[in-house]
């Protein structure tokens, strides 16, 4: 991958931790210092996204917000508790991500569609998950002659399974999944019947440290999306 990719990339999980924020100024302010404008806000039932313009790299991204521990969003929780199961594309999905996801699909795609933009899904944690879901759900529509999305990427970041095997088949964009050593998420759920849809790319533990309180501990550190972004950040400017 190119530095310029991987910085892209960097930005992208910035946008991921900027969703996480509660009060909506500080969220656009935070995606404001990444050189992006939020586009539009999409939110129902607990689940969240927010499709943005990234005037430096020419694309939109949209970003699906990840499990809202720290305010206990109870949806968020229950959402990684799932079985794969039969859903309205090819192979098996899990369902409590689906159902999430399925809150704000269409509005989502809607979005996507009226942009009139290559578009790029992100998110981390549970994000990742719907990002992935969203990846395989648009193309199948794309290949079913349902209408054309132009998803250009899917980019994850600590992201558990979502789909299986033939699910991911279906996604005809390029996935980079990144995975932080020691972050425990991606191997959630512990149960057969699900996989990731690409090859793990590996970035560096942080250091343990409990200078930044609890979430300096293994780990919540190895999961914390703002490593994953300084992580990437460091790695665009390697050589």
């Amino acid at each position: 991958m190119t530095p310029a990719l991987v910085a892209g990339d960097a930005v992208l999980a910035g946008l991921c931790s900027a969703v996480y924020e509660r009060d909506r100024t500080a969220r656009e302010a935070a995606i404001r210092a990444l050189g992006c404008e939020v586009r539009q806000w999409i939110a129902w039932g607990g689940s969240e996204a927010a499709l943005v313009d990234d005037y430096d790299r020419g694309r939109v991204a949209c970003v699906l917000r990840g499990t809202e521990v720290a305010h206990f969003q109870w949806r968020d929780v229950l959402a990684n508790v799932g079985v794969p199961s039969p859903w309205a594309g090819p192979g098996r999905a899990h369902t409590g991500y689906l159902r999430q996801l399925d809150r704000i699909l269409d509005r989502v795609a809607t979005a996507i569609e009226d942009s009139g933009h290559l578009v790029a899904l992100a998110g981390h944690s549970m994000g990742g998950a719907l990002a992935t879901l969203l990846a395989a759900r648009l193309w199948w529509r794309e290949t079913a002659g349902l209408g054309r999305w132009g998803v250009r990427a899917a980019v994850t970041f600590g992201a558990p399974k979502a789909l299986d095997a033939e699910a991911a088949a279906a996604i005809g964009c390029p996935v980079r999944r990144y995975v932080v050593e020691g972050d425990p998420a991606p191997l959630w759920p512990p149960i057969p019947g699900l996989c990731h849809p690409a090859p793990v790319i590996r970035l560096p533990a942080p250091p343990l440290t409990l200078s930044r309180g609890p979430r300096g501990v293994w780990p919540l550190a190895h999961h914390d999306v703002d490593h994953y972004a300084r992580a990437l950040a460091d790695a665009s400017t390697d050589g």
